[in-house]
């Protein structure tokens, strides 16, 4: 994670997932979305395990002042399952 994220969400510790930010390597296969019209960079995308994964992150996002979406499958035709 970058500093300025580190800096923004504080630590994620107890985070088990993983979280991948523009430059990783695996960012453009993560970032995917069936819909290749819609061309979004977020900052941050979560991995998660499980449910205290995605409080965990949420939660400090949010309390960052984050914009935030939540994917399950990201099959929506607006791409609004994408933040940018």
């Amino acid at each position: 994670m970058t500093a300025t994220l580190t800096k923004t969400l504080g630590s994620l510790d107890d985070f088990r997932g993983t979280l991948c930010v523009p430059g990783d390597p695996d960012y453009p296969r993560v970032r995917a979305i069936w819909n290749g019209q819609v061309a979004r960079e977020p900052a941050l995308i979560a991995t998660c395990h499980d449910a205290c994964d995605v409080r965990t992150v949420l939660r400090r996002a949010v309390d960052a002042g984050m914009v935030t979406a939540v994917r399950g499958g990201g099959h929506n035709v607006a791409g609004t399952a994408l933040c940018w």
